[in-house]
């Protein structure tokens, strides 16, 4: 388990040696990681290795004349060519105002064409998504040899691990509409997740994962389609004696919410039918939810594992 305190902090003031090297385990990079800046369609382009580990470089990318990251296209052409010089590599794009950074790992395999995996940081998030893959790409004394190595092989297993996630929601081709309907649903999730866990929803503190394990015997990747959305717009949107019968029955004793949470989102008006989410999604994001404790009363935390209304809000807020 990595201090995720102090990585939060250098990750918000873009020192990412000091969160390899100090916090991630990472080592130093060596003299044989650096090199001259380079040069792509007449734009030069600093390259600064901040961490190594077995044979893996991480190189901090930046426009010379301190403008913005580059677009997708520019990135894969100084990947293509920082890969000549350090085959296996993650590249940390950062603009001259050091305010947006993007991370990228590219996955190379043999019979397909290499597959740029990104995740943007702008400096104000919490960032906490980037810091759980980060967490995951950490190294102790126990995983190192005698020689304090590691094998590549290890380190490019752990950095796909986390960062080789295919999307999770089809049927929204643009990326800025994924991540909106990704929060859309997480939102209605973590609400219903702590509702739940007073019994509110047919006296049973664990409703959901047990609707998902039910939803899984009839069938694999239905739970969105045939549970989800209706106990989202004729459950929670319907007074009771509005809800079709055979809602009634599929989502049992549910109370009616008067809200604009659990109206179709825009998304789910235009593309309600192409929308998909796989079974094991909410398997990872239940387990995770379980983790911390949902507390009803407004009682000062008692552990950083609680979370109660004044929390739920500020997560809603932001």
């Amino acid at each position: 388990m990595i201090n995720y305190r102090q990585a939060r902090q250098y990750l918000e003031a873009f020192d990412f040696k000091k969160l390899f090297v100090e916090v991630l385990g990472w080592s130093r990079p060596t003299e044989r990681a650096r090199f001259a800046p380079i040069e792509v369609e007449g734009e030069h382009y600093r390259l600064t290795p901040i961490a190594e580990l077995g044979g893996m470089v991480v190189f901090v990318c930046e426009d010379q004349s301190g403008g913005e990251v580059p677009e997708a296209a520019r990135r894969k052409q100084i990947d293509k060519r920082v890969s000549e010089l350090a085959f296996e590599h993650i590249l940390i794009f950062v603009d001259g105002a050091r305010t947006q950074a993007v991370w990228q790992w590219v996955k190379r395999e043999a019979k397909q064409s290499a597959k740029a995996r990104q995740h943007t940081y702008t400096k104000g998030q919490p960032g906490d998504s980037l810091l759980h893959k980060l967490g995951g790409i950490a190294f102790d004394l126990n995983e190192l040899d005698d020689d304090g190595q590691v094998s590549i092989a290890t380190v490019v297993g752990k950095v796909a691990k986390q960062f080789d996630v295919d999307r999770v929601i089809k049927g929204l081709d643009a990326a800025p509409d994924r991540a909106w309907y990704a929060l859309v649903t997480l939102n209605r999730l973590m609400f219903i997740y702590f509702i739940q866990k007073q019994g509110y929803l047919d006296g049973n503190e664990r409703y959901l994962p047990q609707r998902l394990q039910a939803s899984e015997a009839r069938g694999a990747d239905r739970f969105y389609r045939d549970f989800l959305k209706p106990l989202f717009f004729e459950g929670f949107a319907l007074e009771v004696d509005l809800r079709p019968i055979e809602t009634r029955q599929l989502i049992g004793r549910v109370p009616y919410l008067n809200g604009g949470l659990f109206m179709p989102h825009r998304l789910e008006v235009d593309h309600g039918s192409r929308i998909h989410i796989p079974d094991a999604s909410f398997k990872r994001l239940f387990a995770f939810f379980d983790r911390y404790a949902w507390q009803l009363d407004d009682r000062p935390l008692r552990a950083d594992n609680e979370i109660n209304p004044d929390v739920l809000g500020y997560i809603f807020e932001k």
